[in-house]
């Protein structure tokens, strides 16, 4: 995958990064920010056991921010140059998913999947779902791709008995995704790093050159 980015993209014209200086020392500061972000990083990976105590996951990290605020790391400054935009889009793909889950959506797309998907072999299904996640991933990006559609295609492959390889493919499938700007949330950043001029430094089209045989190769990874 490395190498095919490297023969599409021909980084040999880029200009070295300087080195950023550092003195090598631990202050304070920086060890709040490492126990903090540790800390943090434990809660989110034990989410499932705290859903008492927190209630969701999303608490987790507004604790986190409340740490970065509250003790002066961050300031008013950082909070206003955050990219709110992206940060609303995120939120949105989870209330969306929520709301298929609350609404019962989710039930009607496992009544009308089921009887087009190949029962007959487990490695049929895995790629028609993969391929199918990894499409819809590319147009809707994978936070709410993953949010939305994740949890339809695992019950569909747990209602077909066999849940484990399926399962795994359409989250890695999901992953894969990477043909538009959209696609994923380090492509819509990236497409918002602008010049001297205010001009972006990429187009749809260097996404679509780099990004289409490179999800084109990791889904084939996938299966």
């Amino acid at each position: 995958m490395w190498a095919l980015r490297l023969v599409l993209v021909r980084p040999d014209d880029a200009k070295p990064i300087p080195p950023i200086p550092y003195s090598g020392r631990l202050t304070a500061l920086h060890k709040v920010v490492l126990v903090t972000g540790a800390a943090t990083m434990c809660l989110w990976a034990t989410s499932s056991l705290t859903t008492g105590v927190f209630g969701n996951a999303a608490i987790i990290s507004l604790l986190f921010m409340g740490v970065m605020f509250g003790t002066g790391i961050l300031t008013a400054v950082d909070f206003n140059a955050f990219r709110w935009h992206v940060l609303m889009l995120m939120g949105g793909g989870a209330v969306l998913g929520e709301a298929v889950r609350a609404s019962g959506l989710l039930d009607i797309l496992l009544h009308h999947l089921l009887p087009l998907l190949p029962r007959s072999s487990p490695w049929l299904l895995t790629l028609g779902l993969a391929l199918s996640l990894t499409l819809v991933a590319t147009f809707l990006s994978h936070t709410v791709t993953s949010l939305v559609m994740i949890p339809v295609m695992v019950n569909v492959a747990v209602r077909l008995g066999n849940p484990v390889v399926p399962g795994m493919c359409c989250a890695f499938g999901v992953s894969a995704a990477m043909a538009l700007p959209f696609s994923s949330f380090p492509n819509v950043y990236s497409l918002m790093q602008l010049d001297e001029q205010r001009r972006p430094y990429l187009a749809t089209a260097d996404y679509l050159r780099c990004g289409a045989p490179c999800s084109a190769l990791a889904t084939l990874l996938v299966l």
